[in-house]
């Protein structure tokens, strides 16, 4: 597990000294990785601060998760590892904790390229089921997250949330 976090092609979770820092180095990777799947960079580096924490996440430490993205039984197996924890999530408006699996990444850039490959590809069965939040379609930054708002995340708030991150730290300088 340590070589994957002294893995010199990307950065790690434990290499973060505070937010300002967590932000910096996850900027260049999700510039490049968020252009080439005509995203907004700004967006995925909000997703990536709000999802981890600031890679102070239990997920994100542990498994090199930035996005919370889950594990698929009978899917995933020899794709990603898998790493248990509980989750919170929204149904019908009410936080609840549920035990969940997620996807175990080697590096922290393998994370973003997952994130990504997601949200241009969508889902097996609605291939355009992010589509709101691509570049092509979203004039702004804030199209792309209220494109999110209840497919990517259960929060009913996820776009106001991810929008205070773009403005708080600029993020739109990215884009």
């Amino acid at each position: 597990e340590n070589e994957f976090r002294n893995n010199t092609r990307s950065f790690s979770a434990a290499t973060y000294t505070n937010k300002s820092d967590f932000v910096k180095k996850i900027a260049k990777d999700a510039q490049e990785v968020a252009n080439k799947y005509g995203l907004y960079p700004s967006v995925m580096i909000a997703q990536a601060i709000l999802e981890s924490a600031y890679g102070e996440s239990e997920l994100t430490k542990e498994a090199n998760n930035f996005f919370g993205i889950k594990f698929t039984v009978g899917k995933d197996e020899g794709r990603f590892g898998r790493y248990d924890i509980h989750s919170d999530e929204f149904i019908n408006g009410e936080r609840v904790s549920l035990a969940a699996s997620f996807r175990k990444y080697p590096t922290a850039k393998d994370s973003l390229e997952d994130n990504g490959q997601l949200l241009a590809n969508g889902l097996s069965w609605d291939p355009t089921f992010y589509q709101t939040s691509w570049r092509e379609n979203a004039k702004t930054y804030r199209e792309a997250t209220k494109g999110l708002t209840g497919k990517y995340a259960t929060d009913p708030l996820y776009d106001t949330k991810l929008n205070q991150l773009i403005e708080n730290w600029n993020l739109s300088q990215y884009d």
